[in-house]
């Protein structure tokens, strides 16, 4: 893995077999036929209820994949969600079951990506989500986790 910084934040470059170099982009002028790259950002926002707007302005960098933890969005139909998110995008989630307004996990990508969700055994000890993407023909896995500090995903 290759990091570099990018306005203030670190950016990840990933590299699959067939040297695919995944990392750039630009949010109005994307096209499937001549984009190599693809722009994925990972942020722990700690509640995304009040800072949607934050959220929005960050996709402006050419993001294609903006991983978010600490979402704290209690539903899948929160409004903060579809608030941070621009049009021409889509988003899995996913809710701690016992106290969905901490912890949390969101995965916001381009609407023309195909991904499907991975189904994962129930977790104790963190929380995650694992998309299946095809891009340019190739496909990927992309696993995000979160680990709580102080408190098990699934405790009663």
């Amino acid at each position: 893995m290759e990091n570099s910084e990018v306005f203030g934040r670190e950016k990840t470059s990933l590299i699959n077999n067939d040297n695919l170099k995944l990392n750039g982009g630009d949010l109005n002028n994307f096209n499937d036929n001549t984009k190599s790259t693809v722009l994925l950002g990972l942020l722990n926002i700690r509640s995304i209820l009040s800072k949607f707007d934050v959220i929005h302005e960050l996709f402006h960098d050419g993001l294609d994949i903006f991983v978010l933890t600490e979402t704290w969005h209690g539903s899948s139909d929160s409004i903060s969600i579809k608030l941070s998110m621009p049009s021409g995008f889509r988003y899995f989630d996913y809710l701690r079951l016992n106290d969905p307004f901490h912890g949390g996990l969101i995965i916001f990508f381009r609407s023309h990506f195909k991904c499907k969700k991975i189904e994962l055994p129930l977790l104790v000890t963190f929380e995650a989500i694992a998309l299946k993407f095809i891009i340019n023909n190739k496909d990927f896995v992309l696993l995000t986790i979160y680990r709580p500090g102080s408190t098990l995903v699934n405790a009663s």
